[in-house]
């Protein structure tokens, strides 16, 4: 005899709730889904993660290289991301932060925790540019130890965003 078992995520359980807010964006989310299957294996961050998809999936030809990341410093970036989420289309040329999220939050969290200053903060002019050369400059051995010399690799990233491809020679500015 044959014993079939079947096995099911907490994804599978909740299908049916979750499809309202997926099925809106499947096409995008299906263009960006190698860079979402990052997210796939863990049960603890996809429920967090739904209810910003929303937001999210209208960004995700200009975010999604900000994604592969992001991953590493996931745990550090949920607690944040009520804050961050509004700011973040204005972070696409600024792949830096992302890799340096965990710097990032390691020094300057505690302005988010608050989250009037920490919308004020990210939307203040200039601030990816700012973040930028904080995520350059911040020592990162005390949240990194060993590993503080270590970079991501974005070079296949297309850091022109999509939303300013018709504006030739010209940059996304924060």
């Amino acid at each position: 005899t044959h014993t079939h078992t079947h096995t099911h995520t907490r994804a599978h359980t909740h299908e049916p709730q979750n499809l309202p807010v997926l099925a809106p964006h499947c096409g995008i989310l299906l263009k960006h889904m190698d860079a979402l299957l990052l997210f796939a294996d863990s049960d603890a961050y996809l429920p967090s993660l739904l209810p910003y998809v929303p937001t999210f999936a209208p960004l995700l030809d200009d975010l999604a290289c900000h994604l592969v990341l992001l991953r590493p410093h996931m745990r550090v970036v949920l607690p944040h991301l009520e804050v961050i989420a509004p700011s973040a289309h204005r972070f696409v040329s600024a792949p830096i932060v992302s890799e340096n999220a965990d710097v990032l939050l390691y020094y300057f969290s505690w302005v988010l925790r608050l989250p009037a200053v920490g919308r004020r903060v990210l939307g203040a002019p200039g601030m990816p540019r700012i973040a930028s050369l904080l995520a350059r400059i911040m020592p990162k051995w005390p949240v990194r130890g060993g590993c503080a010399g270590v970079r991501c690799n974005f070079d296949g990233c297309d850091l022109e965003p999509s939303v300013y491809a018709g504006r030739v020679g010209k940059r996304a500015r924060g």
